[in-house]
């Protein structure tokens, strides 16, 4: 097959969450024999490395779209339709045959472009929705229900669920959400997020270990966006209720809409054990993890329960034990991992957490059968599979 991924975000060297899962698609599709074809925005290319891309089998084209700097709505959604317009013609420019066009959400607007290559292509549609719009957007209170935001998005998600071949989603919550809002609830396939296991194939960085005292305290980490949506103020809250305990340390690597207004309330409460590091390459992720001892992941929002944050995967699969700040499906995860708490609030938080530091021998106990429960179930191989099984029926 001819196969297309139609994507904003995409980029190795970060590695979010869009890029881990569509390059474990490509890279496994490839290696069967099928024909890969990325179209991504621009402003990757300009962060991007070419020690990342040089080997890879699958073609990466980038269409045009304004670097992302002002944090605004207006400016984003202008971003967004500069990228699907600009990626509309590059792929009819590009390409030749195309199969399939896998369009990815969000940013929810690029989706209505994949729809017109898909038209003009005569190709089949897999719309690959990672976070439900507007739904995700007005449980993280980014804008309310009934505003124009809302009615827009809304419009733009219906029109996709009813034109795409098949839907693609990542934990059970959203495909029985979606399933409601589709007249046919067959189209609508579970293709979960997952671990990658190349991640533990990077090599250690011992200067990383150096540089923040990983072997000498104990390390609670956060390795992300530093967004609304991962309420990183709980983070800060742990910080300051451990602020006397010299041994302990609270790492953040990110970069985000939210990094300035977290720097100042840790300037604000005076706290010296909790730092904001920036972003660190996605080769740097596996030193950081194996060397810290609990890796912090949270949702804004307990109403977010059908969200499973990608880099909790990263740190099962490394065996870091996780402590969670969720409700829902990621939570399920996590218990059936063994390797780590999860609470919904944050008084239940600080306790949880308390109680991970006076069992922690107990977490070091299960990490392995936390990282074989990881490949076994939610392997990004064994995933892409299930894709390519979905793909052939289709075509």
């Amino acid at each position: 097959m001819n196969i297309l991924f139609h994507a904003h975000e995409f980029n190795l060297k970060e590695g979010g969450p869009c890029t881990k899962r569509i390059n474990s698609f490509a890279n496994y599709l490839t290696e069967q024999g099928h024909r890969v074809t990325i179209i991504t925005s621009s402003h990757n290319k300009s962060t991007e490395s070419k020690e990342n891309t040089k080997n890879k089998e699958y073609q990466i084209v980038y269409a045009y779209s304004t670097k992302k700097m002002k944090k605004s709505t207006i400016h984003r959604l202008l971003n967004n339709f500069l990228f699907g317009l600009t990626s509309f013609f590059k792929a009819l420019i590009k390409t030749k045959k195309v199969d399939v066009v896998v369009t990815t959400s969000p940013p929810p607007l690029i989706s209505i472009f994949g729809y017109w290559i898909a038209k003009i292509k005569k190709a089949k549609l897999v719309y690959d929705v990672r976070d439900i719009w507007p739904d995700v957007a007005i449980e993280m209170e980014s804008f309310k229900k009934g505003s124009f935001y809302d009615k827009v998005f809304s419009v733009i998600a219906k029109f996709m669920y009813k034109h795409s071949d098949i839907i693609t989603t990542v934990t059970p919550g959203k495909v029985t959400k979606i399933e409601k809002y589709v007249d046919n609830a067959k189209k609508v396939k579970y293709i979960p997020n997952g671990y990658d296991e190349n991640l533990t194939k990077f090599e250690i960085d011992m200067k990383l270990v150096e540089k923040y005292h990983l072997k000498d305290k104990f390390t609670i980490v956060y390795i992300g966006n530093v967004g609304l949506a991962q309420n990183l103020d709980a983070l800060v809250n742990l910080a300051q209720n451990n602020k006397n305990n010299s041994n302990m340390q609270f790492l953040v690597f990110g970069e985000g809409a939210y990094k300035k207004q977290l720097e100042d309330k840790i300037k604000q409460l005076d706290l010296n054990n909790i730092s904001l590091e920036g972003k660190i390459d996605y080769s740097k992720v596996h030193t950081i993890l194996k060397y810290s001892r609990i890796s912090f992941i949270s949702l804004k929002n307990t109403k977010m329960t059908d969200s499973v944050p990608t880099k909790m995967f990263d740190a099962l699969g490394v065996g870091c034990p996780v402590l969670l700040l969720a409700k829902g499906d990621s939570c399920d995860i996590l218990r059936e991992a063994m390797l780590g708490e999860s609470a919904e609030n944050i008084e239940e938080l600080n306790e949880k957490f308390d109680s991970m530091i006076e069992n922690y021998k107990d977490y070091e106990k299960n990490k392995q059968k936390a990282i074989q429960y990881v490949i076994k179930y939610y392997s990004r191989k064994e995933i892409a599979k299930n894709i390519e099984r979905e793909l052939i029926k289709l075509c």
